[in-house]
């Protein structure tokens, strides 16, 4: 978001060709084979020595800080007959190299909706890679037989696999069966594991873009995952800076050239509480907060923000997408060194997306009131007096490439009609980031973005147009899936024509943050 105003969220594995065929892959397919598919595993023997269905046993969970992860598992523990999460929980320990996991959790997803076209086509994906691939082409078949208009579709066409005659009335006769032996969640998390990437959920220095917004609904993601899932949910930062432009507060419309610098102390809680938590829904206040405490020559600049609301939530599903929608308003009292300097009523309403690629996608549009104490020696000039529009848009990638396991990117529009000409503005911008994963307990976060404000009512000779840069980096410890401690360091340049507005900032230090 490119705006004077600082907001948060509350204001807020292939294989062969793709042209060739599967080699060894028979002509037709003798569907019987279907009812012997099954999938090595490693496998305990029942204690009476009878014949009974083995019992598959799971391997430990990958790392217990992977908010996807946790969420699927905790949606299958309220809705166990949902096929995709089957499917979805499958792909996550795919891409953790859990194979036999990966595939007891896509047989289960086919075995609840034996029309699941994406679960055939994973699971066909995951036995060709595994060597199997005469099994690997009857679910492709499936694929080409139930959806043939489909994009998995056009993926197994890609390879040279065609349809086989008469396939809709063998489907029938031959559903597809599950593996015999009973489905159970695999085993819970174990710590020392590392082979899933964490989802980069840390300290951000609040940025005059919207990633901050984009981090914190990971963040929220995370603490979504528990199991059970508490009522409680928070994410605080406690921790030390250095400022060289400490008037750029996360309250301030004002982008004034400043010589204030220095250390600041700084706490940022959020905390929710669920008062109703049903199945899918989830409402109740929450309570926000900024606030920081500078060296004695600019305790001027202490920030006090209380930032109390209200928040509803609910899970739902579109397109193949698990969505969760939210709402929730916030009132601010801002206050510099006790004084109280404004009220800020904010709405927000928000939809973060799930993708079957376990890709996150956060979408929002935010509007704000705010009320400044002061409004200068010509209101129709100088007040930063009124509302504030934001509408804006991420996608958060994980890969598994070597240390780069995730990035992301954004952009964000709005609008400020300020009472005051002089701070009436439209903007926009974008932002990025990516993560290296150094090892299971450290990584790396690297971020950036670029933005354009124009204040086009602006009374001044000079025009303060403004051209926003934005680069930082972060190097986190993590002491464990819900406490972290971040070495930080961000700049950011506002070039303007005009001096007056024409101010930079750069900001470093460490903070600890934690999750519940």
């Amino acid at each position: 978001m490119i705006a004077g105003v600082l907001h948060t969220s509350s204001a807020r594995a292939q294989f062969g060709s793709p042209q060739a065929p599967l080699a060894g892959f028979p002509d037709k397919i003798d569907f019987s084979q279907l009812n012997h598919a099954t999938v090595s595993s490693e496998e305990e023997p029942a204690a009476d020595g009878t014949d009974q269905p083995p019992q598959v046993i799971a391997k430990p969970l990958a790392k217990p800080a992977d908010p996807m992860l946790a969420y699927l598992r905790n949606k299958l523990v309220q809705q166990p007959q949902h096929s995709d999460s089957w499917r979805l929980l499958g792909r996550v320990y795919q891409r953790s190299h859990q194979l036999l996991d990966a595939k007891q959790q896509y047989l289960k997803a086919i075995e609840l909706d034996p029309q699941n076209i994406a679960a055939h086509h994973d699971l066909g994906e995951l036995l060709a890679a595994t060597g199997e691939p005469a099994a690997a082409l009857l679910h492709f078949q499936q694929v080409l037989i139930l959806g043939p208009a489909t994009e998995q579709a056009q993926q197994v066409a890609a390879r040279g696999i065609t349809a086989p005659g008469n396939n809709q009335h063998e489907l029938k006769q031959h559903p597809i069966p599950s593996a015999h032996k009973p489905w159970t969640l695999p085993a819970g998390p174990h710590p020392d594991d590392s082979s899933i990437p964490v989802l980069p959920a840390g300290f951000q220095v609040k940025t005059f873009d919207g990633s901050d917004d984009l981090e914190e609904e990971i963040e929220d993601l995370e603490s979504l995952s528990s199991e059970p899932q508490s009522r409680w949910r928070g994410y605080w930062d406690v921790g030390l800076l250095y400022n060289s432009n400490i008037s750029l507060t996360p309250i301030s419309r004002e982008l004034l050239a400043s010589e204030a610098a220095g250390f600041q102390a700084l706490f940022s809680p959020d905390t929710e509480w669920s008062l109703l938590q049903r199945e899918r829904l989830r409402s109740g206040p929450l309570l926000r907060g900024f606030f920081n405490l500078n060296e004695s020559q600019n305790r001027d600049f202490n920030l006090s923000s209380f930032q109390p609301g209200l928040f509803l939530e609910t899970d739902f599903a579109r397109h193949g997408i698990d969505w969760i929608g939210r709402t929730e308003y916030v009132y601010s009292i801002d206050s510099f060194a006790g004084e109280r300097t404004a009220d800020r009523h904010a709405m927000q309403l928000s939809a973060t997306g799930i993708l079957p690629s376990l890709d996150v996608l956060y979408v929002y549009f935010a509007a704000s009131q705010a009320d400044f104490v002061d409004d200068g020696s010509n209101p129709d000039v100088t007040s930063l007096d009124g509302p504030l529009f934001t509408l804006g848009a991420s996608r958060f990638f994980q890969i598994q490439r070597s240390y780069f396991t995730a990035y992301s990117f954004g952009a964000d529009v709005e609008h400020a009609a300020t009472r005051g000409q002089d701070f009436q503005y439209s903007g926009i911008g974008a932002h990025g980031s990516f993560t290296l994963q150094l090892s299971p307990k450290w990584d790396s976060i690297f971020d950036g973005g670029l933005g354009y404000r124009d204040y086009s009512q602006f009374t001044g000779e000079v025009p303060r147009n403004e051209t926003i840069y934005r680069v930082g980096a972060r190097l986190s410890y993590h002491w464990s899936h819900r406490w972290r401690t971040t070495l930080s360091a961000s700049y950011e340049r506002f070039a303007s024509d005009n001096v007056q507005f024409d101010t930079d900032r750069l900001e470093a230090g460490l903070v600890s943050s934690w999750l519940f």
